[in-house]
């Protein structure tokens, strides 16, 4: 998948989405077994986040804009 170089636009992690989350369930006192799943999606969104940035193709749209004009 091709996707804008990071020097154009930066990488999105889900650093926020994992903190928000686990503030929300300490403030509604979840049990136990909720962190569990919450933690287990988690972990999976993250490893397929990661996965995805490793696999992906970074094109610079600078580079081509300087490739038209010459």
């Amino acid at each position: 998948m091709k996707v804008l170089k990071r020097s154009n636009l930066p990488t999105r992690l889900p650093l926020w989405q994992s903190v928000v989350c686990l503030l929300a369930l300490e403030h509604w006192n979840a049990p136990e077994w909720l962190y569990g799943v919450a933690g287990f999606l988690f972990l999976l969104l993250w490893i397929a986040s990661i996965v995805t940035l490793i696999k992906e193709e970074q094109v610079d749209l600078l580079e081509k804009k300087e490739k038209l004009t010459n």
